[in-house]
């Protein structure tokens, strides 16, 4: 006479084990993904807002004033040839500083309250920064 082996399925213990596991592992994977979200966003700003400088600097060499920081707005008020400023309000950054003339100027970008980036005379960069000023360097 033969034995029928039974068929043995996963235990509900054991399912709700290994449910509880995958959702470790997926909030984990959600978390990291979240944080390099910001960090390419902070990297994108940076690379748009460093590109800024040299139009700065030409203006004022040809004898022009920059204008007031705002997205997409033109940098030098003798027109749109230096090109704009980078529209970062759309990701829920904001302008800040001073750039009244070429000897003595800063632009610093916040994310909400923090200073993440500032760019600067005596530097003559951008950079991540806590905080921002004309003579810090970066």
């Amino acid at each position: 006479m033969r034995k029928i082996k039974r068929k043995r399925g996963f235990t509900l213990i054991e399912i709700l084990i290994v449910t509880a596991m995958i959702s470790i592992l997926a909030a984990a994977i959600l978390v990291s993904v979240s944080d390099q979200r910001k960090k390419a966003q902070l990297s994108k700003v940076l690379a748009e807002v460093s590109g800024t400088i040299q139009p700065m600097m030409m203006c004022w060499s040809d004898g022009g004033d920059v204008e007031t920081l705002s997205g997409g707005e033109d940098i030098c008020k003798l027109g749109s040839g230096y090109g704009t400023w980078p529209n970062i309000s759309e990701m829920g950054w904001t302008y800040g500083g001073t750039i009244s003339d070429s000897n003595d100027w800063y632009i610093e970008i916040k994310d909400g309250e923090n200073t993440l980036i500032c760019c600067n005379s005596a530097s003559m960069k951008c950079a991540e920064a806590d905080s921002c000023n004309a003579n810090m360097q970066l």
